[in-house]
């Protein structure tokens, strides 16, 4: 997900490429003028990857209050435990959970990262698995979050290897021999924690009893893994796909009480409506929620001065008419959807609308248009 905003979707709304494009393009001429920045740019394209999170300072700072408070209760029940000889709370945990909803290309992937340099400077752990319209299988979501926690097993592997040995003595001694429902599911999984050969203890995953095994397993496994890496931090993306066997077993570790993790659940509020299981699931948990914080955040498009912002920080120019023009030409274009307008703007560039001007002589570097 680079820079502000690309949540990797088509523009739906508004794209850059149909017919009405012509519109508003029109209003901006190959530039011709020698608009000189004010302060030095060292790039030949726009620089979409490098842009800050414009427009979302509020959300920004809710979603790392709900980290941080995390990371609190997470030392306090630390300390606590080391301070007394038999501590009564050993059930006790932290757990924070955070719902991000808006529409396609709002930024909701860009805000849950924001809090990644967070997250690695106290050592956690962040961790991300996506749905897939295309790909709608039971917990293809989840596998896709396991997938990449592999990858954090492997790199423990390759920085403590006691602690790594450890770790999988852990996971197959309280998984047990339901591991091998994981392995089937996740044949990384066999690698990443060097799972012995165990005849398969139930061949037909389908069942009632398997899948309630495989539940289980689940389950088990994410209470070893939050015991090895702290201040875990679980993002699933485009749940608006989820499927009620994921949703059921989000809603089993999510009030498991030996489970301290931060989920964040990422949707597209305008394909969840009120009957969607997870619509139901979301009041489930905010009407009876027992040790753990329900916050959620909805994200709708940006206005022109953030637009303009943007600008000038792709542009590096400072404010002025030119650029509150072309910021209007771009909020008009695309309602201000942050998807929309890096694409929009793309398209500027790729047409010669929006030029670099040392592409044709040997001038200062600098952006331009027809202002």
């Amino acid at each position: 997900s680079d820079g502000l905003c690309w949540d990797g979707e088509e523009p739906r709304r508004g794209g850059v490429n149909d017919d009405s494009a012509s519109l508003e393009v029109s209003a901006i001429t190959p530039a011709r003028s020698a608009y000189t920045l004010s302060h030095p740019v060292t790039m030949d394209k726009l620089r979409f990857s490098s842009l800050g999170l414009h427009g979302r300072k509020n959300e920004i700072e809710v979603l790392r209050g709900c980290f941080d408070r995390f990371v609190t209760k997470l030392e306090e029940l630390e300390e606590s435990r080391s301070s007394f000889y038999e501590s009564d709370n050993s059930c006790d945990r932290s757990c924070e959970v955070v719902f991000i909803s808006g529409e396609s290309g709002t930024g909701k992937t860009a805000l849950a990262e924001s809090i990644k340099e967070r997250v690695a400077s106290c050592e956690g752990t962040y961790i991300t698995g996506k749905f897939d319209l295309k790909l709608r299988g039971p917990y293809f979501g989840i596998i896709s979050l396991f997938r990449e926690l592999c990858g954090e097993i492997l790199e423990l592997r390759r920085i403590n290897s006691d602690r790594y040995q450890e770790l999988c003595r852990s996971i197959i001694s309280e998984v047990g021999g339901e591991i091998v429902l994981l392995t089937n599911i996740v044949p990384v999984l066999e690698e990443a924690i060097e799972v012995p050969f165990m005849p398969d203890v139930v061949a037909d995953q389908g069942n009632k009893e398997a899948k309630e095994r495989l539940k289980y397993a689940f389950l088990q496994f994410f209470r070893v893994i939050t015991r090895y890496f702290h201040h875990l931090v679980i993002v699933l993306d485009d749940l608006q796909w989820t499927d009620a066997l994921s949703i059921e077993l989000l809603e089993m570790i999510i009030n498991n009480r030996d489970i301290s993790i931060m989920f964040i659940g990422i949707y597209r509020s305008n394909e969840v409506d009120e009957a969607h299981y997870l619509s139901k699931t979301i009041r489930d948990m905010q009407d009876n929620r027992g040790d753990f914080e329900v916050t959620e955040l909805s994200l709708g498009n940006l206005d022109k001065t953030i637009c303009e912002e943007i600008l000038l920080e792709l542009l590096s120019v400072d404010a002025s008419a030119a650029t509150s023009r072309l910021a209007g030409i771009c909020y008009k274009r695309t309602a201000g959807n942050a998807f929309h307008l890096l694409a929009y703007l793309s398209m500027l560039q790729e047409q010669k609308l929006l030029v670099n001007l040392e592409s044709y002589n040997n001038q200062p570097k600098r952006w331009t248009w027809d202002p």
